[in-house]
């Protein structure tokens, strides 16, 4: 199937424009998870607190459809989208945000039913969401900088990468707070991977950025 160079690049903007729309839902999702811990600091009801996940499960959902839409229009141009590669894996980043996010939503329901309530690992895994939140804030500006400006887009990429170094070293010493301390076993294994998947958010954040490098040489 032949498409006429109009035709190419009408496709190439329906797939930033669901990107820049992907970017903006997962947003949604980790402002709903950073809720969702401020409202376990808070010590709010379990009811409030399953209220918040079944959010993030609907807007996981409509990730999901995104992804979905912007993929079909990527095949559908096949090989003459010469980044096609790099879409795919910016496409698959953005998608593994959103599942690690509602993960660690799914484990710290699970948390507050078994009745894990240490107040000092809850504060300072609200300071670790808590940034990674403002990466994911840079990226989401970052992917809308693509078609606005450049410089703009650089600085948030550089933005992202400081971010995710300072997420980095949280997630290291509140993994060594929950090594040393004194938990049962599955209070450590399910904080451990509340810990270690809203860092992955970050990596992913990272990773994007170098992903919107390959795409835009341009940018310097």
């Amino acid at each position: 199937m032949s498409f006429p160079r109009q035709r190419i690049e009408d496709i190439e903007n329906t797939i930033m424009v669901l990107t820049q729309e992907h970017a903006r839902k997962i947003m949604d999702v980790m402002r709903v998870l950073s809720l969702m811990i401020e409202d376990i600091v808070n010590k709010k009801s379990e009811n409030i607190i399953l209220q918040k996940y079944n959010d993030i499960l609907k807007l996981d959902e409509e990730c999901k459809k995104l992804k979905h839409s912007t993929s079909e229009q990527i095949m559908r141009i096949g090989s003459l989208l010469q980044e096609r590669e790099d879409f795919i894996r910016l496409v698959s980043c953005l998608d593994k945000i959103s599942d690690k996010a509602e993960g660690a939503a799914f484990r710290l329901l699970s948390l507050q039913k078994l009745g894990f309530n240490d107040e000092n690992i809850y504060r300072r895994l609200s300071e670790l969401s808590d940034n990674v939140f403002s990466t994911v804030e840079k990226l989401k500006e970052a992917i809308l900088a693509i078609t606005l400006d450049s410089s703009v887009l650089y600085s948030k990429l550089i933005e992202i990468e400081e971010q995710e170094h300072k997420v980095d070293e949280l997630f290291r010493k509140l993994d060594i707070t929950l090594l040393q301390g004194k938990f049962s076993v599955p209070h450590l294994l399910l904080m451990r991977e509340v810990t270690h998947m809203l860092e992955d958010i970050a990596d992913k954040s990272e990773e994007i950025t170098n992903i919107i490098r390959a795409l835009f040489p341009q940018i310097k």
